[in-house]
């Protein structure tokens, strides 16, 4: 058993060892057998009331808000530099739940072999137009027509009604012999994308504006705890040193660019929605 706090030397190892690796208090079974978990800890949580208001004292009176923050809320998210401090995983992660089948779902891919390739599938709740991103798809040496089954197994029967990719798809060479691109091995494979707005201003903003919190109270978008390396990664992204209005490139920024895809490209009036009606719906889906 281990106990620490975030921050200083060994906060991106404990990070990424314990806390990255799967949801808050689930078992992690590596691959040679060995378990481990994380279990937050929080001041609130202490059993004895006079060291919990003492030591909250103590954490306010710390200078530097995000160390500061970081300490208070037990929050392993939290750096300088960071571009979505808006991030709070107690609000912007969600438990998985069913999702009705009127809900419009759609997808965002971004194109990647030698880095990893990513694909998010995504929903909005008709009800308070609350988005959720409810699966993710992460993968590094994958071949285009494995990873155009694997995106198709996992869609499984559901209504996908867009597939929005980076326009680079339609540029990336995948079969050096036939000289096709990634877009048509997908197209055979009947996965049909349409070219994503890349503006990478306006992504950023979509996702700001995505985890900004609503009247309700929560945030306008949240993440099924399942997506554990959207949670990982998007959190971490830094700013660009030389272009401030952007994420620095060279992170991990794979499942946010899918992200901003995602976002930028479901406004209303940029994709059809589902007007649900159970014979309709039925049809659709023995055609899907």
């Amino acid at each position: 058993m281990a106990a620490t706090n975030p921050g200083n030397i060994g906060h991106g190892w404990v990070k990424s060892y314990f806390i990255d690796i799967a949801p808050f208090e689930t078992i992690y079974k590596d691959k040679a057998g060995n378990t481990r978990q994380f279990i937050p800890a929080k001041v609130d949580d202490h059993p004895i009331e006079a060291f919990r208001k003492s030591y909250s004292k103590q954490l306010e009176s710390i200078s530097d808000p995000d160390l500061r923050r970081a300490l208070l809320l037990g929050d392993w998210d939290i750096f300088s530099g960071q571009v979505f401090t808006e991030w709070e995983r107690d609000l912007h992660v969600v438990d998985p739940f069913p999702i009705p089948r009127h809900w419009t779902k759609w997808l965002a891919y971004d194109w990647g072999y030698n880095s990893y390739a990513a694909c998010l599938w995504l929903t909005r709740d008709p009800a308070n137009e609350r988005l959720y991103v409810y699966r993710e798809f992460y993968q590094h040496a994958m071949a285009a027509s494995t990873q155009a089954e694997t995106i198709n197994n996992l869609s499984g029967e559901e209504l996908i009604v867009t597939k929005w990719a980076d326009p680079s798809l339609w540029k990336q060479n995948a079969n050096v012999e036939t000289g096709e691109t990634v877009a048509i091995i997908f197209q055979k494979a009947g996965l049909i994308f349409q070219p994503a707005n890349n503006d990478r201003k306006n992504g950023m903003n979509a996702i700001h504006e995505a985890l900004a919190i609503a009247p309700d109270g929560k945030p306008n978008l949240q993440i099924f705890s399942n997506c554990v390396n959207t949670i990982r990664t998007l959190p971490s992204l830094p700013y660009d040193a030389n272009k401030p209005e952007d994420v620095d490139t060279r992170a991990e920024d794979h499942l946010y660019d899918c992200l901003r895809y995602g976002l930028v490209n479901q406004r209303p009036g940029s994709m059809p929605e589902i007007k649900f009606n159970e014979d309709v719906f039925n049809r659709r889906m023995k055609y899907a």
